[in-house]
C-alpha cells in the first residue's frame, strides 16, 4: 500500500524538494516551513508559485542550490516567499510578477531580519511588480560585495550599497556580463553608498535629459523614501544599445556638445556624490553633481587640442 503525506509534515525526517528544468513548485499550504524540509534548486532552474500565500523558511540552509530561483505567481493574486535565516548556499534569483488577464501579479522575496542569501551574485527584479522586501532588516540590507541588485522592480525598505564589490544596477543584467538595458529601479525607503559600493549605470541611446526618457533610454534609481547618502560610492558607465558603437571617442557628433542626464531622484537632497570610475575620455569628462533633489551625471567636452600655427 502507497501513502503520502504533505511536504509541510513534519513525520518522515528530513525530506528535500529538489526544482530542476524548470519545473513548478506550486505552494498549497501558508505558513513556516518545518526545519526538517528543504528546498534545493537544480543548476537548471526552477519556479517557486506562492499561491496567494506566505512561504516562509525559518531555518538556516532550508534553501540550497545553484541554480536561478524565478518567485512569481500566474495563477492568483500575488503571494510571498521569504527565509528568515542564514541560506548563504543559494546562488541564484530571479524575482519576477506575471500578468493574468489585465491583472499584474506581484511577486515578492522577502528577507526577514535574520535572512541572507549572501553568495547569490545576482537578485533580478525582473519586473515592475516585483519586489525585494527588506523591510525587516531595521538597518536595511546590507548588499555584500560580489552581489548585484538588478532591475526595474523595487526594494522595499532601505538598501546599504556600502561594501567594495556590491553593486547596484537599474535595468536588465545577466551573468557573467554584461549589462543588457537600462531601466528604473525603486526603493522605497532610503539609499546608503556611504562606505563603497558601485551604481552600475547603462546609457542605450545617444539622447539625454531633454531628448531621452529614464529607463527606455538610460537608467535611473528613484528613492520614494528615506534619505540618500552617496559619500564613498562609485558610478560606473555602461555603453549599451546604439551608445555601445557610439561612445564618447567614437566621433559622433553628439559628443560635441554637454549633456545631462538625472540618474537618481530623491525626496530630500542626496549628501554627498558619486566619483565617476570611467569618466575620462579624450573627447570630454564624465562627473555628478547635486540638484535639488536629484543627482545628475554632466558630461563636458574636453579641451580642443588642435594647434593652430601662424607663420
Amino acid at each position: 500500500m502507497t501513502t503520502s503525506e504533505p511536504f509541510g509534515s513534519t513525520s518522515g525526517g528530513t525530506r528535500t524538494i529538489t526544482i530542476y528544468n524548470n519545473a513548478v513548485l506550486r505552494n498549497n499550504g501558508n505558513g513556516t516551513l518545518k526545519a526538517n524540509r528543504r528546498i534545493v534548486i537544480d543548476a537548471s532552474g526552477g519556479t517557486i508559485m506562492p499561491n496567494s500565500r506566505t512561504m516562509l523558511l525559518d531555518s538556516a540552509d532550508q534553501f540550497a542550490g545553484d541554480g536561478n530561483l524565478t518567485l512569481s505567481d500566474t495563477g492568483n493574486y500575488g503571494g510571498s516567499f521569504g527565509l528568515n535565516a542564514a541560506n548563504d548556499n543559494f546562488t541564484g534569483c530571479v524575482i519576477a510578477g506575471a500578468k493574468v488577464g489585465s491583472k499584474d501579479v506581484p511577486a515578492n522575496f522577502g528577507l526577514g531580519a535574520n535572512g541572507s542569501i549572501n553568495n547569490s551574485p545576482l537578485i533580478l527584479l525582473a519586473n515592475n511588480v516585483a519586489s525585494l522586501v527588506v523591510t525587516a532588516k531595521i538597518a536595511g540590507y546590507d548588499v555584500p560585495a560580489g552581489q548585484t541588485i538588478a532591475g526595474v522592480g523595487s526594494v522595499r525598505g532601505k538598501l546599504n550599497v556600502s561594501t567594495a564589490g556590491a553593486q547596484v544596477h537599474p535595468g536588465s543584467h545577466t551573468l557573467p556580463g554584461p549589462v543588457t538595458g537600462p531601466g528604473v529601479l525603486t526603493i522605497t525607503n532610503g539609499l546608503s553608498m556611504a562606505g563603497g559600493g558601485t551604481y552600475l549605470w547603462d546609457l542605450k541611446t545617444l539622447t539625454d535629459d531633454d531628448t531621452g526618457a529614464a529607463g527606455a533610454d538610460f537608467g535611473k534609481l528613484d528613492v520614494t523614501g528615506g534619505g540618500v547618502n552617496l559619500s564613498g560610492g562609485v558610478l560606473t558607465l555602461g555603453f549599451v544599445g546604439t551608445a555601445a558603437a557610439n561612445d564618447p571617442d567614437s566621433g559622433n557628433v553628439f559628443w560635441k556638445e554637454e549633456h545631462t542626464w538625472t540618474i537618481l531622484t530623491g525626496t530630500t537632497p542626496p549628501a554627498g556624490k558619486l566619483a565617476v570610475s570611467n569618466g575620462t575620455w579624450n573627447s570630454g569628462v564624465f562627473f555628478t553633481q547635486v540638484s535639488g533633489n536629484n543627482l545628475e551625471l554632466v558630461y563636458k567636452r574636453g579641451m580642443d587640442t588642435t594647434v593652430i600655427v601662424i607663420r
